[in-house]
């Protein structure tokens, strides 16, 4: 790794016994992230190739992680140095540990959700939990449509 580059020493953190999928945004409501999280550092450059678009880095948890080894990875991710300003890092974690990673993951990474009820109104749809609820406790972004689900569980 090059001195500096600390946005690939975040994306293998972020990869972890994770993959990257593909992420959509969740443009529903207006609530922000919970208070007290701990700062981030993107107070970073924008990258050294000149670039000068967005870059999102995505992990998904899949269906991994203990209480303590998502203890464990949030604290490399926290460790992990300055994003570059072009640059926005989403972890996609398990419904179980989306409390844990609001409350402790540095603020300057964004804590998704793995899936999302295609619901429109709160109700008893067993199982499921809805965008709205999703916006509720501070999560910005979901992911949607992954082959695991259209696949495994017939989706379309």
């Amino acid at each position: 790794m090059m001195p500096g580059d600390n946005l690939t020493l975040v994306a293998t953190a972020a990869a972890i016994g994770m993959s990257i999928g593909y992420v959509a945004s969740s443009q529903m409501g207006t609530k922000s992230e919970p208070t007290g999280r701990p700062s981030g550092t993107s107070s970073g450059s924008h990258s050294k190739d000149g670039v000068r678009g967005r870059f999102l880095v995505g992990g998904n948890w899949k269906c991994n992680g203990t209480i303590e080894s998502a203890k464990a990875l949030i604290k490399i991710l926290n460790e992990g140095g300055p994003i570059p300003l072009n640059s926005e890092v989403v972890v996609c974690v398990p419904a179980i540990h989306i409390p844990l990673a609001l409350e402790t993951l540095r603020d300057d990474i964004a804590v998704g959700a793995q899936n999302c009820g295609v619901n429109d109104k709160a109700g008893a749809y067993t199982g499921e939990i809805s965008a709205d609820q999703l916006v509720d406790m501070g999560v910005k972004w979901v992911v949607i449509g992954h082959s695991e689900r259209r696949e495994g569980f017939e989706m379309a």
